[in-house]
Order: C-alpha cells, then structure tokens, then sequence
C-alpha cells in the first residue's frame, strides 16, 4: 500500500499492522506445535531408554 495513502487513512494503517500481527500470531502457532510434538518425542525416547 502506498505510505502517503497509510499517512492519510488510520483504518488502512491499522489493518495492515492487523493482519501482520495475525500473520506472526499464525506462525507463531505452527511452532509451537512443532515444538510440542519434539518434547513428546524427546520424552517418548527418554523413556524408551530405560
């Protein structure tokens, strides 16, 4: 989006700013599964260990 029409139009500004923080808090999300699936992984071969 052109920044002389974000300067000019706050909503626009704001949403763009939204979405991006949407976009991170979705990203944000896929790793922490990921990391929650290799704690039970690591957990699962610890076990497997004893």
């Amino acid at each position: 989006m052109n920044t002389h029409v974000r300067a000019e139009n706050p909503v626009a500004l704001l949403r763009e700013r939204l979405e991006a923080l949407a976009a991170q808090l979705a990203e944000l999300e896929k790793l922490r599964k990921r990391v929650g699936r290799e704690e039970k992984l690591r957990r699962k071969l610890r076990r497997a260990g004893r």
